[in-house]
């Protein structure tokens, strides 16, 4: 369950969301931005999930994604990204009359 090689795959995985975390950080600072904590720790949190999930269960999908530890770095830097999109994205209004 926890052993040895899950506890590496998270570690590279974290390492890949503080890597997008800290050139979000970056970008903000040097575009004089200020940083909106609130929601970038949001988003970190549920980065952090997204990758505790993919992690453990990494047994069941190792046909679509399987997880080295190139992999699992790019699954923690894309979680952020992927989150971050997903937020921003509205649902269309249907501008249909109903009659």
């Amino acid at each position: 369950m926890f052993n040895l090689e899950f506890f590496e795959f998270f570690g590279l995985a974290f390492l890949g969301v503080l890597i997008h975390f800290l050139s979000k950080v970056k970008e903000a600072y040097e575009k004089g931005e200020p940083i909106k904590w609130i929601p970038t720790i949001i988003s970190l949190l549920i980065s952090l999930i997204i990758i505790f999930v993919m992690v453990y269960s990494r047994s069941s999908f190792v046909d679509i994604y399987p997880l080295t530890y190139l992999t699992s770095a790019i699954l923690g830097y894309s979680s952020q990204s992927i989150f971050l999109k997903i937020a921003k994205m509205k649902i269309p209004k249907n501008n249909e009359n109903d009659n």
